[in-house]
């Protein structure tokens, strides 16, 4: 395996769960997030962006690994409570992008502060989440899982 990729990883993977850890961290009980400039969104840990109900105990604040065919190796998403989506890959830079719960069953997702499309949630449980991206051109259907732990990137052909 080459050793790049391994560090780069690691590197990832410890921003991802540095992430994760800090979502569960929030302002005292007697101040609100909305009072602060710059916070779009106040958010319990246990609720979708904007949304309530069980589903969105099953998104939040979870590692999902694409299965999906022809994507890059150990892609994974985590999308955290406090409205921002982890992507990353064992072979691609991580990318910290913004997501929204327009209704239960649909994302509103925003890359690169310009580029935004809506994700329909298809399938939602436990360890499932299948997702039809709505790209600007194409629709993409994309498959993840929980990962099962510990995981390691696999190795990449030369």
């Amino acid at each position: 395996m080459n050793l790049n990729v391994v560090r780069g990883f690691s590197r990832t993977l410890a921003t991802v769960l540095i992430a994760l850890a800090m979502s569960g961290c929030g302002p005292d009980a007697g101040t609100s997030p909305q009072d602060e400039p710059g916070t779009p969104i106040v958010i319990d840990s246990n609720v979708v962006p904007n949304e309530q109900g069980p589903a969105s105990r099953l998104l939040v604040n979870k590692v999902w690994r694409v299965t999906s065919p022809n994507r890059a190796p150990g892609t994974f998403y985590a999308f955290l409570s406090n409205g921002t989506l982890i992507m990353t890959s064992c072979v691609e830079t991580y990318r910290l992008a913004t997501w929204i719960a327009e209704t239960p069953t649909r994302l509103e997702i925003t890359e690169d502060t310009t580029v935004r499309y809506s994700a329909d949630v298809l399938t939602l449980d436990e360890t499932r989440l299948n997702l039809r991206l709505n790209l600007k051109n194409e629709q993409v259907n994309l498959e993840l899982a929980t990962p099962q732990v510990p995981f390691v990137c696999p190795d990449l052909p030369r």
